[in-house]
């Protein structure tokens, strides 16, 4: 008779919580629809679903989100940035002022409740397609192998100690905590596996210079567009005699150019006053994109060119470097040296020899300046030169140290050479400019680098004693300023 009594206790104990889990919603949880608008740039989102619906339905009070970023990624998540999408994306959707702030821990990414709903007001969960609790926006700098996304795993927080995720309902006009155990948390199907290969193409740049129709444009020709994202990234632009690019000059390919500037491509292999068209296409993740429509422009004629050989001091002894850019300005040969004009131009051979083409100038007596770059800002001889546009133009800073300012070259064998080693661009080679390369060669800096005075795209100790040299012995601008 006792275990008659005993087994229709426990018979009751399980009915009657039956029928208390009857009344409690259960839900899945889950983080979902991950979309990229660029390769390292997207969203996804927090989705709630009422589970149970025939048993009882799921008057949403508040929650906290806990979610458990991959630990393998920290060191690289550190510029990792999350901010909660505001924006209404529908009906189904828990309103931005009852969903709280976002916060980054270490690996923990926390969603704290927001304003808790008044009894009555609480909105119902969707048992079909699920309600959206939050869009999550984020930015991932630096996670790519091949062509595919390195994809970060995230687990939900369930379990003490600490933060966990708890949501909460208006169960018969008391707000009840919805038991873990009860639930489902779902993580996984952000990708199934930890590579996300993208597929949508990119959508053409912005373009910035030359812009469409301009006309006289300078040389070293230029062209500007913006970049889409920080990394991975790929350009292919081309230049062509005609809109229909039948007839194409430049075909060329840039790979990772670094930082979020625009993007800026040079070239000397265009004629002058010469009609051109210009288009450009990005690459990297996902797949290159189409190329935008073509723009017309044409270059300028210039008004006065110049024949300059001049040999930075990291170059002296030369034979093969990469292009060793230079800016040169004409001043005027007469208080106040107004800059009249300004050339670009690149040394890339061991002639040490380039065009100067100035666009603006007129006949007159002027002052070659060399400055903004890494040798030392240099002016040509006392008085300066006569230049005119129906002549041939020379002037060659390696034959004599008269040939700068204030004989302010340094002398190798039988040429002349323009000192280097003015980093931060101050007018002296100092302790300061000394620091700027020590910590480039402490960091193995490689590639294209003000701190390379050498121009082989390694700054190494043969460029800190070229600083070294010249910051012991004072070396600073003369001019007539």
């Amino acid at each position: 008779m006792k275990i008659r009594i005993t087994v229709f206790s426990v018979f009751l104990l399980f009915s009657n919580l039956s029928a208390v889990f009857s009344q409690h919603p259960l839900f899945e949880l889950k983080l979902s629809n991950r979309t990229y608008l660029s390769s390292n740039l997207g969203f996804f989102d927090i989705m709630l679903t009422h589970t149970n619906f025939q048993n009882s339905e799921f008057r949403y009070s508040s929650g906290k989100y806990v979610i458990i970023l991959d630990a393998s990624f920290l060191p690289d998540h550190l510029n990792y940035i999350y901010t909660i999408d505001t924006a209404t994306f529908g009906s189904d959707r828990i309103p931005p002022s009852n969903v709280g702030a976002l916060i980054r821990s270490g690996d923990t990414l926390i969603i704290e409740p927001g304003v808790i709903f008044s009894a009555g007001t609480e909105p119902l969960i969707s048992n079909t397609s699920g309600t959206l609790v939050t869009r999550i926006n984020f930015y991932n700098p630096d996670l790519y192998l091949n062509s595919c996304l390195f994809e970060e795993q995230f687990v939900w927080k369930i379990n003490s100690p600490g933060s966990i995720t708890e949501i909460n309902a208006n169960v018969s006009d008391s707000i009840v905590r919805l038991e873990n155990s009860q639930n489902s948390f779902s993580a996984r199907d952000l990708c199934s596996d930890q590579f996300c290969c993208l597929s949508v193409p990119l959508i053409p740049p912005v373009r910035n210079f030359p812009l469409n129709n301009s006309e006289n444009n300078f040389h070293p020709f230029k062209f500007e567009w913006q970049k889409g994202f920080p990394v991975n990234y790929s350009a292919n632009i081309q230049v062509a005699a005609d809109s229909l690019f039948s007839e194409i000059i430049i075909d060329d390919t840039l790979l990772r150019p670094d930082g979020m500037d625009p993007v800026k491509y040079y070239t000397s292999d265009l004629e002058f006053g010469t009609e051109y068209y210009w288009r450009v296409r990005q690459g990297g993740i996902p797949p290159a994109g189409e190329f935008n429509e073509p723009w017309k422009f044409r270059t300028g004629i210039p008004a006065l060119t110049v024949n300059l050989k001049v040999i930075p001091e990291g170059l002296a002894d030369k034979m093969e470097f990469y292009p060793y850019r230079l800016k040169v300005f004409l001043r005027n040969s007469e208080t106040p040296y107004e800059i009249v004009d300004s050339s670009v131009s690149s040394l890339t051979d061991s002639e040490f020899q380039t065009e100067l083409y100035f666009m603006n100038a007129t006949a007159g007596n002027y002052y070659l300046v060399i400055d903004d770059g890494n040798y030392l800002e240099t002016w040509s001889k006392d008085g300066g030169n006569y230049f005119h546009p129906d002549h041939i133009n020379q002037y060659d800073f390696s034959r004599k140290a008269s040939s700068a300012f204030g004989n302010n070259q340094i002398s190798f064998g039988d040429v002349y050479c323009i000192y280097n080693g003015d980093l931060n661009s101050d007018g002296l080679v100092d302790i300061d400019d000394m620091s700027i390369s020590d910590n480039a060669v402490f960091n193995f800096v490689i590639g294209e680098s003000v701190s390379d005075l050498n121009s082989d795209h390694i700054t190494d100790i043969e460029d800190y004693l070229i600083i070294d040299r010249n910051a012991a012995a004072v070396v600073c601008i003369h001019s007539p300023l």
